[in-house]
Order: C-alpha cells, then structure tokens, then sequence
C-alpha cells in the first residue's frame, strides 16, 4: 500500500471537540482537523504527528500504527486521505523526525510560531521545511479572534499554519 521510498501527508476528520474548533481555522472548505506525516518504516506504516495529551498537560509528538491513527471508535473519525508527497526525499524526512523524536517535542497549546513547541500543521511544516531547504508553508493571519479563543491565546491576531494549508500550497506536489 505505502512504498518505504516515499513521503505521505495523511489527513483526518474528526467530531472531537478539539477538532471542532481546529477545522474553523481551515483557509478551504475541507474538515481536517489534524495533519501528520506517514512513513513505511521496515514494513510499518507509521504516522507522526503532535497532538495534546490529556493524560499530560503538555502533549507530546506521538508515532501511531496507521491503523491506531485512523480508527474511528478511539479518534471519532469520521473521514481521512492520504497524499503522497513526491519532491522530498524520505530520508532527510527521517532524519529531522529522528531528530524531533529525540528533543522531546511539546504541543503549542499556545499556537505561537516563535517557540519551541509544536501543532500539528506546525509540526508537518516544520520537518517538511527542515527536510527541503526550498520549502515554506504560508503564514496565515486570522484577526478578531473569537472570545473564547482570545482569552485562551491572550491576543486578538493569530499567526498560524492551518491544518489544510499543505493542500493549497504551490510547492508541494501532493498526489491522491
């Protein structure tokens, strides 16, 4: 199903009150509300990804069994899609995952670019961008936050990478 030479954006939808509220900051009409990458790994596929923890404060990148990503009775899921990244070269991708992996990765409950922690289209920009030094994700400005999400982030502007914006961007050649 998935080639060990290859790179792979995997997508999913979710009715979890976190993901509620992560896919109205989607820029399309899509309801992904998480992003991770998939990698063949001697003969599994494995998702990385970042995504809070309930059971610790702060979250932490995690590597899922595909099927653990997209079981639908654990992570409510209600649809995902895979892409296969074609202009990356699987093993700098690793070999920044490898890196991350052993950095102790948090989640950015802050979603603030200028930190050390991470989101999960965060997360994918990051390695992506680390792997490729001719890629970048767009920046995307979101103003007049909600109440409710301005006093959790305590600003009115937020910069962020939306979980859709790989689909959209020019640089990638993202195939189905």
């Amino acid at each position: 199903m998935f080639s060990e030479n290859s790179v792979y954006i995997i997508y999913r939808t979710t009715n979890s009150k976190f993901g509620i509220i992560s896919s109205d900051y989607n820029v399309t009409d899509e309801s992904f509300t998480h992003v991770g990458l998939l990698l063949m790994t001697k003969g599994n596929s494995l998702v990385y990804h970042v995504m809070p923890d309930y059971n610790d404060s702060s979250g932490h990148l995690r590597i899922d069994k595909f099927e653990e990503f997209i079981d639908e009775k654990s992570q409510n899921l209600t649809e995902f899609r895979i892409f296969k990244l074609d202009d990356f070269d699987v093993g700098r991708v690793r070999l920044v995952l490898q890196n991350m992996v052993a950095s102790d990765i948090r989640f950015d409950k802050k979603f603030d670019l200028n930190d050390d922690k991470f989101y999960c289209s965060e997360f994918v920009c990051h390695v992506l961008g680390n792997a490729n030094d001719q890629f970048a994700c767009k920046v995307y400005k979101k103003d007049n936050l909600i109440a409710i999400d301005r006093a959790f982030l305590n600003r009115d502007t937020l910069f962020y990478y939306p979980v859709d914006g790989l689909l959209i961007n020019k640089d990638l050649n993202l195939k189905r």
